[in-house]
Order: C-alpha cells, then sequence, then structure tokens
C-alpha cells in the first residue's frame, strides 16, 4: 500500500523534502522516490537528474521547484541512487537496522530494478524477506527424525532427535550426515526401530534347575 505524505512548504524553509513512501510487511517504511523544493532565483537553472520532473510550485512569497525522482532514484535532485538495505528504510524500530527490516534473517542486496533490493536467505530461511524458517525440522516430510521430535540447533547445524513412545534408534548407530541446500548438518541416530513389547520381552529369566521343577 503507499502512502504519501504531503506537507506546507513553509517560507522560511530553504529545503523541504516531500517523500513518497512505500509500506512493506507492515514493519518498515522506504522511500520509493522523493521530490524537493529548493528556493530558486527566476534565472537560476534546477537540474533534475535521471529522468526526474521539475514541477513549480507558486507561494505568496517565491516560485520553488521540485524534482520528482523517478523510481529508484533520490535526493534534492535525484542523483542518488536509492540505498534500502543501509539508509532508505525507515524501521518502525530504531534499534531494527534496514538490512534486518528488510530480509530478516538474510542478506540485503540493493538492485537497479524493483522493488531495488533482493535478499540472500542462506540454506536455513526462505520466502521474499527471509521470513520463513526451513531447514530439516520445519516440515514434515523433511524431518530426518522418522518417529521422533526434530530439533534443529542454529548455529551447529545439528538436528537432535526425541523418539516418540514406543520408538527408539538402532544400537550403536552415529551422527549421520545430511546435506541441506549445500551446507552440511549432523543429524543424531533417528528413530527407525520400534520397541518390542509383549509376554517374550517380559518373561523372567529361569535357572536349568527351575525348568525341571
Amino acid at each position: 500500500m503507499a502512502v504519501r505524505r504531503v506537507g506546507i512548504i513553509k517560507p522560511e524553509t530553504r529545503r523541504f523534502t516531500i517523500d513518497i513512501s512505500i509500506l512493506l510487511l507492515g514493519y518498515f517504511v522506504c522511500r520509493f522516490s522523493s521530490a524537493v523544493a529548493d528556493d530558486t532565483s527566476p534565472d537560476k537553472v534546477h537540474a533534475c537528474k535521471n529522468g526526474a520532473t521539475c514541477v513549480e510550485l507558486v507561494d505568496t512569497h517565491k516560485p520553488k521547484k521540485l524534482c520528482i525522482c523517478t523510481p529508484g532514484f533520490t535526493g534534492w535532485d535525484c542523483s542518488e541512487p536509492v540505498d534500502y538495505c543501509n539508509k532508505h528504510c525507515r524501521s518502525f524500530s530504531r534499534s531494527v537496522p534496514c538490512n534486518q527490516a528488510l530480509c530478516n534473517h538474510g542478506l540485503c542486496n540493493n538492485k537497479t530494478e524493483y522493488p531495488y533490493y533482493a535478499c540472500d536467505c542462506g540454506p536455513f530461511y526462505s520466502g521474499k524477506n527471509c521470513e520463513i524458517e526451513y531447514n530439516p525440522c520445519s516440515q514434515a516430510n523433511t524431518n530426518p527424525c522418522e518417529n521422533g521430535t526434530c530439533t534443529f540447533i542454529k548455529g551447529t547445524n545439528q538436528v537432535m532427535c526425541k523418539c516418540h513412545s514406543g520408538w527408539t534408534t538402532l544400537q550403536n548407530q552415529q551422527f549421520i550426515k545430511l546435506n541441506w541446500n549445500g551446507t552440511e548438518i549432523f543429524v543424531s541416530p533417528p528413530c527407525s526401530e520400534k520397541i518390542q513389547r509383549g509376554i517374550t520381552g517380559a518373561a523372567p529369566l529361569l535357572s536349568p534347575s527351575e525348568f525341571s521343577r
């Protein structure tokens, strides 16, 4: 949803910025393009860069000229490429930098085409803004624990399996290696062995002399 902010250009203000913003994810606001007023004399050339549109505003004091930037540029004369990943996004929280507000758990890269940024989510997240957790434990069909609860440990690239009731691991089975999106993951033994229960498993041990009685 596009959000336009319009303000009154005060006579004493030499330069005034009107931001044309776009709201993304409900979490941050990024500058899509900007229009900046600059006091100029009638004979002064007002040069707008990169295909920007120059608009003259007339008030009771003196005319002011605006540069309406094309998408992808900002600055008073539209000469500066937008840098969403570092400075041209305004997070709703001051403690959250632009790259994190845009790409969450991934890396933010500026682009020359809309939406002017792209996220590199790495092997363990997905989605346009790296907002979706993606590891062997995040989906049932990729659970390497088989009949157990899967827990992915971030930072160590390990998967720990806790067997469901009635299931266990094979005896003496070691950790196994799993390739996940080009990254090696260590998985604890899967819960692939069903525990046998019944009379046989509960029968007492008898000595040969006890059998003869």
